[in-house]
């Protein structure tokens, strides 16, 4: 009973981070340009790109310290990527950063 409480707590506080993240990047939404959109992609398909090259080329030296791993298992590592609730709070992070709230040095 009390494993089911700490879960149910867990989902609320991951829908509140999801709610209140969907509401800071729909209000900076509005203020971006076209091209910005293909950027992203790009960014999006690149690191997808450099993730599974780091994978296959680690893919042996892994094999030797731990348990063998399969080409699913490299693909289902693949996929899960930077995903969820860590990828939207540094996405959080970067737009507070590029606002200049967060880093500010004083001269």
């Amino acid at each position: 009973a009390m494993l089911e409480v700490w879960n149910i707590i867990g989902l609320v506080c991951k829908m509140l981070v999801f709610f209140i993240t969907g509401m800071l990047i729909g209000q900076s939404i509005r203020d971006r340009h076209p091209e910005e959109y293909g950027y992203v992609v790009a960014s999006y398909l690149a690191l997808g790109a450099i993730r599974l090259v780091m994978l296959l080329v680690l893919w042996m030296p892994l094999n030797c310290v731990g348990q063998r791993l399969r080409f699913s298992d490299i693909t289902g590592m693949w996929s899960a990527g930077l995903r969820g609730i860590v990828a939207l709070c540094l996405a959080m992070l970067a737009n507070r950063e590029s606002n200049g709230e967060l880093g500010e040095k004083a001269d």
